[in-house]
Order: C-alpha cells, then sequence, then structure tokens
C-alpha cells in the first residue's frame, strides 16, 4: 500500500465558529471542522489538505478491537442461565411445599420466574433470584397434581422437568411437620412419643413454610409470635395424641390452645373399658366358672340365653333402665354364665317371642305397654326379684 500523500487544493466558501464550508476546483463542497484550520484562514482562502494512510495505526486498533470481541464473548457468551430444578420439600392432605436452588441467569438479566400447576399458571414468584421455597394451600385430598418453574431471561426461557405431587390420605400422617413451643416435661416427651409413633416429621426448633402445627401450652416465644404472623395451627398435646388415637388427620377447632374442650369431636372408636368387666351373680352354683375363652360357645347355647333374656325383657317393661346398665348386663351375660332355668318360667315355646318383645321393647316404648299387658301371665314377680339380684 502506497505511502504517498495525497494533495487536494480548496477555497474556503464559508468559516464560522464550528465549521468551515469547503469547495474543491470541480465545485464540490465538503464540510470540515473549522478548528482544523491555521487561524489565518479566512472566507476565500486557498488551501491545500495533504492526506495519507497510516497502516501500523490500522493493525493497532484492528488488535485491540479483536481483543475486545474476545473478552466480550468470554464475560457474557461462555455460559447460560440453568434450568431451574423443582423438588418437593413436603405434602400434607391439602397442601404441597416446593423448593428449588437457587436460580443462576449467568450475565443474563430475569425477566420473571413463574409457577405452573397442571398447565395453568399460578402466578409469579417474588424476589426470585432470593426465594427458594414456595407454599400451595387450599388442595384436593388424595389428588395428582403436576407443576413447573419457567424462567425468562434476556438470554431465552428455560423450563423446569415436571412434578408430579400426589398429596395425602385422610390416615396418611406423615405429612404432619410439628414445632414445639413452650411445654413441661411431660408433655414434651409425650409429643416425642406420639411424632415417632405416627411417622411424622421430626421435630422442628424453628417454625419454617413446611410447619404445619406449633404445639404449646403456654403462649409465649418468639417462635409462637412466628407462628401467628405465618397463619400456622396453634395447638395443645392432645391434638396429636387423637390423631394418633383415630389413625388420622382430626379437626383442631377442640384443640386450639384457647379452645373450649367441649368443642373437640367425639372418638369415632370407643375406648377399651377400663373398669372389671366379668362380674359374677352372687346366686351363682359352686360349680367352675367357664374361662373367658369359653364366653362366646355359652353365648350361642339357646337354654341358658333364653332363660335370662326372658325376664330382662318383663324386667324392661315394668322398670325402665338405663342405657349403661343395659351394657353392663350383656356383657355380664356374655362372660359368666347365668343362673340355672327356673322351674317356673313360660314354657320353652313362648321363650322366643319373649326375646322378640324384648327387642321390640328397646325401639318403641309404646309397643312395650301392650306387651306388657298381652304377657300378663309371664313369669312371677318372684322370678324378677330373683334377676334383680344379679350384681351389675
Amino acid at each position: 500500500m502506497s505511502r504517498a500523500p495525497t494533495k487536494v487544493q480548496f477555497t474556503v466558501g464559508k468559516l464560522d465558529a464550528g465549521m468551515a464550508i469547503l469547495l474543491t476546483p470541480d465545485h464540490h463542497q465538503i464540510e470540515f471542522p473549522s478548528i482544523l484550520l491555521p487561524k489565518t484562514v479566512t472566507t476565500g482562502s486557498i488551501i491545500d489538505l495533504s492526506v495519507f494512510q497510516n497502516p501500523e495505526q490500522e493493525a493497532r486498533v484492528h488488535s485491540k478491537f479483536l481483543a475486545l470481541q474476545d473478552t466480550i464473548r468470554s464475560t457474557f457468551a461462555s455460559k447460560s442461565p440453568s434450568v431451574p430444578v423443582l423438588s418437593l420439600r413436603n405434602a400434607t392432605q391439602t397442601s404441597a411445599v416446593l423448593e428449588w436452588e437457587p436460580i443462576d441467569i449467568a450475565t443474563a438479566e430475569i425477566k420473571s420466574l413463574t409457577l405452573w400447576r397442571d398447565g395453568t399458571r399460578l402466578g409469579n414468584i417474588p424476589k426470585p433470584l432470593h426465594t427458594t421455597t414456595t407454599k400451595l394451600s387450599g388442595l384436593a385430598i388424595d389428588t395428582d397434581y403436576t407443576f413447573q418453574l419457567i424462567l425468562r431471561t434476556t438470554a431465552g426461557t428455560y423450563s423446569s422437568e415436571p412434578l408430579k405431587v400426589r398429596t395425602h390420605t385422610l390416615n396418611n400422617l406423615s405429612g404432619i411437620t410439628v414445632c414445639a413451643g413452650t411445654l413441661s416435661p411431660q408433655q414434651y416427651d409425650r409429643l416425642v412419643d406420639v411424632v415417632e409413633n405416627i411417622g411424622a416429621k421430626p421435630l422442628q426448633k424453628r417454625v419454617r413454610i413446611d410447619t404445619t402445627h406449633f404445639v404449646c401450652s403456654v403462649p409465649e416465644g418468639e417462635e409462637y409470635q412466628r407462628a401467628k404472623e405465618m397463619n400456622v395451627p396453634i395447638v395443645v398435646v392432645d391434638w396429636i395424641e387423637a390423631c394418633q388415637r383415630e389413625g388420622k388427620i382430626v379437626g383442631v377447632r377442640g384443640y386450639y390452645l384457647d379452645a373450649d374442650p367441649a368443642l373437640r369431636p367425639k372418638p369415632s372408636i370407643p375406648p377399651t373399658p377400663t373398669s372389671p368387666v366379668q362380674p359374677k351373680p352372687q346366686h351363682q352354683d359352686p360349680a367352675p366358672s367357664a374361662p373367658t375363652t369359653a364366653a362366646p360357645e355359652q353365648s350361642v347355647s339357646p337354654p341358658p340365653k333364653v332363660e335370662v333374656t326372658a325376664p330382662a325383657a318383663e324386667e324392661e317393661a315394668t322398670s325402665p333402665k338405663t342405657k349403661e346398665s343395659e351394657d353392663v348386663i350383656h356383657t355380664a351375660d356374655e362372660i359368666a354364665p347365668p343362673p340355672p332355668p327356673v322351674t317356673k318360667g313360660p314354657s320353652p315355646v313362648s321363650v322366643p317371642e319373649a326375646v322378640s318383645e324384648s327387642t321390640a321393647v328397646e325401639k318403641d316404648p309404646e309397643e312395650s305397654t301392650a306387651d306388657t299387658a298381652a304377657s300378663s301371665t309371664e313369669p312371677s314377680k318372684t322370678e324378677e326379684e330373683k334377676f334383680d339380684d344379679v350384681p351389675i
């Protein structure tokens, strides 16, 4: 490339403080910065401009430009935003807690982080660069759901793999996550035992997003206030014991810290009686009593059961008993052998009718009066007194 300068002649046509109009001999004009002209130049002056190329400087500038391109590529184009990885932290009967790793957008700028459920957009995650968990409530019991995170950045859109979640059934207590508050040593031991027995999550020391219940006996402490702010149910130890007893999730209405115990639901399974359940008649014969395991055989035997039940029907018609007395009498009939048959009782043929009358008396008190009048020739007063001697 030639370095010989090119010489061009111009006539200054117009000159002002910033720009000069230069005219060529063939009547072309160019605008030229007036600051580059000699100070003695005025309108009408003739000047010569010499122009030549500088290859060395061109090479230096080109190398500098390539280096800048490499820096931009290594800084902004070598790493792309990462795809979100969604996982399940905890699930209950009506809620699910989802979590993911912190979002890495590399050198791009984030536009939005959106949560979707079953193909429906739920909303944007607030503070997506710092938030890593979210809790969804109001879900249906024992139902399948599919969740997905979609990340939108200036470098493109990235979607997580679909996450399938199934909510728990009522008898699945593994989703219970309890944070313990102020409790006595006995209450705390009870709580630890129940949590281990029902297979719930380990006890927490601080209230977190996956905490389902806060258990305490005194409304105090920092975690108590935190539970109130996060709308976590605050209950007593009796609630989780009721869940263990029922074998399913029970309502918390009657188990709140300040709730009336009368609001608690009645147990669906009656507790096993702790009082003695093997009363024996005082006038029982000295014959050896049958073991407890033989009770079902005696209850199937028609003659002994008929002789005891027939007086019971007439006893109920003349002097009604309470429900509690009936339960104890029936228990005594099934466990202990009844007294020997009375010779002055009704004939075996009429006994089944008395049994059916006993059932009718329990269903309709008005029919019991008519049945009693019709069976006035049934067992005598002496037989009723003997039946009263049976301890209840």
